[in-house]
């Protein structure tokens, strides 16, 4: 089941809060401006994520997180995710074999900052508390962290939301991709019937 017409742009413009949040905490993590640079979605997951699978395929540093009735990725290259962890260590920085090891670790614990941003922004919508899951850290290139991110999703069957939403922080020249798979349930809770 795929929302259809007005629905979907109501879903898409509660990501695209949720996004804009996501942006302002990764502002405060980096202590550099970080923005949403688009938010896209489709009817199909695969049809939706074609345009990040085009992407280079190096290895990317992956968090997933769920909550009941759905899952997020989110995405850091190499370089960028070297970024926001030198960053989020702050006056640690000058450590960085400590950093590098911990690099993975790091990433989910600010891919877990990122995604209680969106799921505040859905929980708030539909009046409803919403638990995410511990993240679990994944280094694969784009395509398989969401082929491995579509593999654990419980019920695919039932996926009515399928988008990404693309940040930017041009100080660093860093990005970020998250990746939000919702499904009726959850989307008829937070619309509204």
């Amino acid at each position: 089941m795929h929302l259809q017409g007005s629905r979907q742009e109501l879903g898409l413009q509660l990501i695209l809060k949720g996004a804009s949040q996501c942006a302002e905490r990764l502002t405060r993590i980096c202590r550099a401006a970080w923005r949403v640079e688009k938010v896209e979605a489709g009817t199909q997951a695969e049809e939706c994520f074609a345009a990040l699978c085009a992407e280079v395929s190096e290895d990317h540093f992956g968090s997933f997180l769920s909550i009941p009735g759905g899952a997020f990725l989110v995405i850091f290259d190499r370089k960028s995710g070297l970024r926001v962890c030198t960053r989020f260590a702050g006056h640690f920085s000058d450590k960085l074999d400590l950093v590098d090891r911990l690099e993975p670790t790091t990433l989910c614990e600010v891919s877990n900052i990122l995604v209680n941003a969106l799921a505040e922004s859905l929980a708030s919508a539909g009046r409803e508390e919403l638990m995410v899951s511990a993240p679990e850290p994944l280094l694969e290139d784009t395509r398989g962290l969401l082929q491995a991110a579509l593999k654990r999703v419980r019920n695919p069957e039932k996926l009515a939301l399928s988008c990404h939403a693309r940040l930017a922080c041009p100080t660093l020249s860093s990005q970020a991709a998250l990746v939000i798979l919702l499904d009726a349930d959850l989307l008829q809770r937070v619309l509204g019937a």
